[in-house]
């Protein structure tokens, strides 16, 4: 594991132990640096659309918003170890409402979203289809083989 990581959760609620060991094995499986800063924000869907209308200009909530700051754009995955800087924003809510479009389980959703975040900040993008597909072939991907070493079904919460 990634032992120099910074990973720090804020839920208004509580932090959450699982989730930041989660995040910390996914930032271990795409070889981030270890001196990586990664903030890990839940937010409710009504400070989720504030944030989407002011820096997306898209009105309604969304699943996940990332902000990256780190000094150079990463380059996908194939860096060897690369320093990732950023926030990523995700709305439980959201993840509540989506796992019972997709018949998912609301713990995977919120799962995925995190990845997705990770993701972006590593350098994928998801504004083209063909980027888009590719950004969902890894998010999978890293969901099945990180997820799996987690009960995600210990994440408190309402279904």
């Amino acid at each position: 594991m990634s032992a120099g990581a910074t990973v720090y959760v804020v839920n208004r609620r509580r932090a959450c132990a699982l989730i930041k060991k989660f995040t910390r094995a996914v930032l271990d499986h795409i070889k981030a640096a270890p001196d990586s800063e990664v903030g890990l924000f839940f937010v409710a869907s009504s400070e989720m659309a504030q944030m989407n209308e002011k820096f997306l200009g898209h009105s309604g909530s969304t699943d996940v918003i990332t902000f990256n700051y780190a000094d150079a754009p990463a380059s996908r995955l194939a860096a060897r170890s690369r320093r990732l800087h950023g926030e990523i924003f995700v709305c439980p809510d959201v993840a509540i409402a989506q796992s019972r479009t997709f018949r998912t389980d609301w713990r995977e959703e919120l799962a995925r979203y995190i990845i997705h975040g990770i993701l972006h900040l590593a350098g994928f993008d998801d504004l083209a289809l063909k980027d888009r597909r590719k950004m969902k072939r890894e998010e999978s991907r890293l969901l099945s083989a990180i997820g799996a070493k987690f009960d995600l079904s210990k994440l408190a919460g309402k279904s």
